[in-house]
This record gives structure tokens, C-alpha cells and sequence, in this order.
């Protein structure tokens, strides 16, 4: 599943690209930090 995803085993991280819309990445107001914390507690 989506939470099974490992985002730091990615070599591109563009949502940390300047300028980019995280929104276009994450969902409900959640940035990585936030995506990982949440993924911990499931």
C-alpha cells in the first residue's frame, strides 16, 4: 500500500525542489515530516 512506501529510498525528492507545491505531493495538509510521523503510527 501507499503506507508501505519507503520516501527516503528516493533518489528524487522533487517536492523539495524550490518553488514546488507540496500540495502536489501530499494530501491534507501533511509535508514529509508529517507523512512519516503519520506512516510510524499506523
Amino acid at each position: 500500500t501507499v503506507f508501505d512506501i519507503d520516501i527516503d529510498a528516493f533518489e528524487d525528492k522533487p517536492w523539495r525542489h524550490p518553488g514546488v507545491d507540496v500540495t502536489d505531493y501530499f494530501n491534507f495538509g501533511l509535508d514529509e515530516n508529517n507523512w512519516k510521523n503519520y506512516c510510524k503510527q499506523l
